[in-house]
């Protein structure tokens, strides 16, 4: 069963890469393989999962960061075992969800003379949630900037320091984790980097966040209202088509931020009419939190 998982999975990844290099392909079709690739890869484990996303070159660049990430993954997977990432939306099934997106994003990147395929950004997609606790970087209406990310840093980092990965490395992983709390981005960011970051870094920390955000708001709009609702339990949130468009507009308001998430703009405005038409045709607050 174990040789069948990692084969199929192995031809899944093969399959996105084609899709990414093809530029003949509506981003609505990649949209609804990955959609589809989501639910293949809910049975893999991260250490399965992990290297084959990740190229001969890319193993071979820097084998110190290639070991780090799959002493991660393992780790990933004993904790799962033990009932770890099992928030309703922050979960192990997330972390695979960005996983993937930022494989596809960092193909459709390279396409578009952004950086090539890297571990970095990988990595820091793979641990971006980890050890996440169900709430928010706020406490008591107070913000505490960079809790989550700092949090999921601290899960890696002793491994990272294991498999002695240079420091700058480290350090850029740490940027990219943090450029995904939303409320932070700007003013925070400034703070924390006040001569700021690498243009490189900047890039593949925009295709962090975009594909954090990937599933929730650019591919389709079941799989966004599935999304919403993830997060809805874990927030105790009703669902509400206003609050969602008014926090696309506020995240990507113009559309995704790096060379590869910008592929999938044209679907934002499909998701948005598809949750807008919810509000009379699904939504009953009794029950929202259990659609």
């Amino acid at each position: 069963m174990a040789k069948k998982i990692k084969h199929n999975i192995k031809e899944f990844v093969a399959h996105l890469k084609t899709l990414c290099r093809n530029p003949s392909v509506p981003c609505l079709v990649l949209a609804h393989e990955l959609v589809i690739a989501y639910k293949a890869f809910e049975v893999a484990p991260f250490s399965v999962l992990f290297p084959l996303l990740c190229s001969k070159k890319m193993k071979e660049d820097d084998a110190a960061l290639y070991k780090a990430g799959k002493l991660i993954a393992s780790k990933l997977d004993e904790d799962l075992s033990a009932n770890h990432h099992n928030n309703s939306y922050h979960s192990a099934d997330h972390l695979r969800t960005v996983l993937t997106n930022v494989f596809v994003i960092n193909q459709l990147s390279e396409r578009s003379e952004g950086p090539a395929p890297s571990l970095d950004v990988l990595i820091a997609a793979m641990i971006h949630d980890a050890d996440h606790d169900g709430g928010t970087n706020s406490a008591d209406g107070q913000r505490k900037p960079f809790h989550l990310e700092d949090k999921a840093m601290a899960y890696a980092l002793p491994l990272l320091r294991e498999a002695k990965v240079d420091e700058g490395i480290i350090q850029n992983i740490h940027a990219m984790l943090r450029w995904t709390d939303l409320e932070g981005r700007a003013q925070d960011m400034a703070k924390i980097y006040p001569q700021g970051l690498a243009p490189a870094v900047v890039e593949k920390a925009k295709m962090l966040g975009d594909a954090d955000l990937l599933a929730a708001i650019g591919l389709t709009g079941q799989q966004a209202y599935k999304e919403d609702r993830k997060l809805g339990l874990e927030l105790k949130r009703p669902f509400s088509a206003e609050n969602f468009r008014s926090f696309v507009m506020s995240v990507a308001g113009e559309g995704f931020h790096s060379k590869g998430g910008q592929y999938f703009n044209p679907n934002i405005e499909g998701v948005l009419a598809h949750m807008d038409s919810l509000v009379v045709k699904r939504y009953n607050p009794k029950i929202a939190l259990t659609l």
